[in-house]
């Protein structure tokens, strides 16, 4: 399994490709506040990242960065949002790669131009993805787990961001190359997935995850290795299971 496949949400900033031109009044920029445009629902990774990112901006410019949350249609609503919007770098987007390679590839129609449209500034970070699972299942590896599904077909299910996105391809994947079933639950933004799965009491429920959003010392299992590891340092899915 490549390094793309295991750290599959990467997230990075952009603007429009009019920036690239030359701006007559470039020397006083910025003269009034950034938007920088998160295109996912309010406490998931993205946005988290987003506002951490405006922070820095703010200080280091000594000018305002705002965040402004427009989720939907895997981002490209937000998307859209920007490559309509000024074209004088006040209009910033935190992107990610279901973004600017999935979505061309899932969608027909898109409402913006990932080359035409932006252009990557700089690249915030490297996510990987983990899974994690409800603590009534029996499973404390990925191994146990794979075992579980397979003794329980049809029963289990996990959580995503929504359909199309890498958490949703990620989970898709795992399903078909460990052979069992499991159905997709779509939700508004990771951070509802996970908390719609264990308000809810959900013993069957599996929430595919960014490592930033599980905490130490919280009440759900991420799956590990057989060496028990709970660290940056797990096996791949891959690695557990299939050898």
């Amino acid at each position: 399994m490549g390094w793309h496949l295991k750290r599959a949400v990467i997230g990075g900033l952009a603007g429009i490709a009019a920036l690239a031109a030359a701006n007559a009044n470039a020397a006083e920029f910025p003269s009034r506040p950034i938007r920088l445009v998160v295109p996912y629902a309010v406490g998931g990774p993205t946005d988290i990242l987003g506002r951490l990112v405006a922070d820095f901006l703010a200080k280091d410019l000594k000018q305002a960065t705002f965040v402004e949350n427009k989720p939907g249609a895997q981002g490209a609503i937000g998307a859209e949002a920007v490559a309509r919007g000024d074209a004088e770098g006040y209009s910033l987007l935190v992107v990610s790669g279901s973004m600017l390679v999935l979505n061309p590839m899932l969608y027909k129609k898109l409402s913006y131009d990932p080359v035409r449209d932006f252009r990557i500034l700089a690249l915030i970070t490297e996510v990987p993805v983990v899974m994690e699972v409800h603590p009534s299942v029996p499973a404390r590896t990925v191994a146990d787990f794979v075992a579980y599904a397979k003794q329980h077909p049809g029963k289990l299910s996990f959580g995503s961001a929504g359909t199309g996105g890498t958490i949703y391809l990620a989970g898709e994947m795992f399903r078909q190359m460990a052979g069992i079933e499991m159905t997709h639950v779509p939700y508004k933004g990771c951070c509802r997935a996970e908390k719609v799965q264990w308000d809810q009491g959900l013993s069957t429920g599996v929430t595919v995850q960014c490592q930033e959003q599980t905490p130490a010392g919280t009440h759900r299992h991420r799956l590990s290795n057989p060496r028990g590891d709970d660290s940056a340092e797990l096996a791949t899915a891959e690695k557990s299971f299939l050898v």
